[in-house]
């Protein structure tokens, strides 16, 4: 059973300054009765599942999924807690063109020696080389010297 709290026109029209015409009614479950048959039965919200992780584009990793709500909540019920959409880094959110292959650093040929000039007893002659290949993607750096005398 229920009982009905206050049902009467507003009595104090003086007090709201755009005074209210109707009624007002507020329900409550009355102690020691039955609950009515069509009492709020709770229907609890519940969430869907998650989407696929989708690439957010670009070059940063950046993914997203959502979810949404399977089951709404009615007005007895418990809301759905939690987030709506998620977001992380995903190595296989990167595009393609975005990932750079691991190689290490590597270097071409020594050129041949250069000539002594004068023969002077303490002219030195050198060669070098260059860089063939940069590091990329974490790769370890080139070692060694570029050039020797």
């Amino acid at each position: 059973g229920a009982v009905d709290l206050y049902d009467g026109v507003n009595e104090f029209p003086a007090i709201v300054e755009n005074s209210c015409h109707g009624r007002e009614r507020e329900w409550a479950a009355c102690d020691g009765l039955p609950a009515c048959p069509n009492a709020c039965r709770p229907v609890d919200c519940e969430f869907s599942d998650w989407s696929h992780w989708q690439s957010m584009g670009g070059c940063i990793g950046l993914c997203s999924r959502q979810r949404g709500a399977a089951v709404q909540n009615n007005e007895c019920g418990k809301p759905c807690h939690g987030p709506l959409v998620e977001m992380a880094n995903h190595s296989d959110c990167i595009a393609e063109g975005c990932v750079v292959p691991h190689r290490d650093c590597s270097w071409g040929p020594w050129s041949e020696w250069s000539p002594c000039v004068g023969g002077d007893p303490r002219a030195q002659s050198q060669r070098e080389r260059r860089v063939e290949h940069r590091a990329s993607g974490g790769g370890a750096a080139c070692r060694g010297p570029w050039n020797q005398t």
